[in-house]
């Protein structure tokens, strides 16, 4: 459970720290960042040989059921996980990027689902181009916000 924990915190911490701007961030753009984070998961899970997954997917599915502990450790990554995509969210908004009326904490667990989903079929050895495509679609659907207009 330890191993399991500090897997789960440090996945964590590694979104939130991708999913961030600042001073020091490589992207200004939170639209930008939330791209290159879901197509670096992708390509990353499309690239592993042999095909092992994301450790906290593979002790979610075989374990959760079965043990409360790791179900609760896991539920608590995934809100995590999915508050950070929200925060994403949220960054993008107040960027003028994403639509105002857009429900951030929901669309931070549609965009974890997404990454779920690509990290299990990545399993079947479904091509990088195809996991690729699917992340940069799941950020194409994010409602983008209306442009200015042009005062006259």
């Amino acid at each position: 459970m330890r191993v399991f924990s500090d897997y789960c915190r440090d996945l964590v911490a590694q979104a939130r720290e991708q999913l961030q701007g600042g001073p020091k961030a490589a992207l200004p753009s939170p639209m930008a960042r939330l791209e290159y984070y879901l197509v670096s998961l992708a390509l990353a899970f499309a690239g592993e040989s042999p095909h092992r997954g994301c450790f906290l997917t593979k002790v979610t599915v075989d374990r959760a059921g079965e043990d409360e502990e790791v179900a609760q450790t896991a539920r608590r990554a995934f809100d995590d996980l999915a508050g950070v995509l929200a925060g994403a969210i949220r960054d993008a908004q107040d960027a003028g990027e994403v639509a105002d009326h857009v429900d951030s904490s929901a669309l931070g667990y549609l965009l974890l689902s997404v990454i779920r989903g690509i990290d299990s079929i990545a399993k079947a050895d479904v091509d990088a181009t195809t996991l690729e495509q699917a992340a940069r679609s799941a950020v194409a659907l994010i409602p983008r916000a209306e442009p200015p207009r042009a005062e006259v």
